[in-house]
């Protein structure tokens, strides 16, 4: 149960959402748009990053898949990894490792068939590392400056390790935005988790979610949007949620389960995937709602469970 302290049918839809849906993209995919050819400009190639756990997350290793749920890859097998994301190009993966104690941990870099890996950080509590759109900065949250590890704050440290910077006070689960010129984080600054902006040098903090309890932001590809997971009173209407980047016109896009967690964008922004409990197993999986109907289908069939998706961006 350690590691998912790191974890964190849509009605309604307001233009907001229906903007970015159409029946088709300009590459032929006018039906399912989460069918193999609509996301994977080169299906052959995974393009989720993912957690998997037979033993109920006592242990994590990386995984990649097609969004179909074809072609699963096993990248890490020590059983410590967390909170992958891909690098903008593709190439590789930055993840969160437990150190063998589990209660330390540091930043890694594997390429993205497994064959390599680096270190960004060692000894420390590092989590949720998340790429600059050019890749050459990586931001994260982190207790180091905490002997107790009991409050986290946000940093960023260059892709090859060097010069970490300390941007704020508080805060966790960051998301860079894709022009690179804001981040996106948690924070429980007011004894209640919300999500906030800020300009990536740390100034300009803006809190964006007035109400609930809120985490897990992630920008659309155009950065007009962000989704995140939200909790309310009414158990009803917990769920992913998109909202405008300033803050306005909240949409729930998942209804009634308060296990809906960590959204991350298809590369066109029509759908987003998220770690759910909806299968009979009670089991974490992941997910996709596609966004111009609501529709909530499961993402493969592989034994254990799954959480915490990265979409790998198409590259140009």
């Amino acid at each position: 149960m350690k590691l998912l302290s790191s974890l964190a049918c849509a009605t309604g839809l307001s233009a907001l959402l229906l903007a970015a849906c159409t029946s088709g993209n300009g590459d032929g995919c006018t039906g399912d748009p989460l069918a193999p050819g609509c996301f994977d400009p080169t299906p052959a190639e995974p393009t989720i990053a993912y957690l998997g756990s037979d033993n109920g997350w006592i242990s994590a290793d990386l995984f990649t898949m097609n969004t179909d749920g074809s072609n699963v890859r096993r990248l890490t097998t020590d059983g410590r990894a967390q909170s992958p994301e891909w690098s903008p190009d593709g190439s590789e993966i930055v993840f969160a490792h437990w150190a063998q104690n589990f209660v330390t941990s540091s930043l890694k870099v594997v390429s993205a068939d497994g064959s390599a890996s680096r270190s960004i950080s060692d000894g420390w509590r590092d989590h949720e590392p998340t790429w600059s759109p050019d890749g050459s900065r990586i931001a994260f949250h982190s207790s180091r400056h905490d002997p107790t590890g009991g409050i986290a704050a946000l940093y960023v440290v260059n892709s090859d390790g060097s010069n970490v910077v300390r941007l704020n006070e508080r805060g966790g689960v960051p998301g860079w935005s894709p022009d690179g010129n804001r981040i996106a984080f948690g924070s429980s600054s007011t004894g209640v988790p919300q999500i906030y902006v800020m300009n990536a040098d740390g100034t300009g903090e803006v809190r964006l979610t007035p109400e609930g309890q809120n985490q897990g932001a992630s920008w659309s590809p155009d950065g007009t949007r962000i989704a995140f997971a939200g909790f309310r009173v009414n158990s009803a209407q917990d769920g992913i949620y998109v909202m405008n980047a300033d803050g306005s016109n909240p949409v729930q896009v998942t209804t009634g389960s308060s296990s809906d967690l960590n959204p991350s964008w298809s590369a066109d922004g029509r759908a987003i995937f998220f770690t759910g409990t909806r299968d009979s197993d009670q089991g974490r999986h992941v997910y996709s709602v596609t966004l111009a109907d609501g529709r909530i289908r499961r993402i493969g069939s592989a034994a254990g469970e799954q959480c915490c998706p990265s979409f790998k961006r198409p590259q140009k």
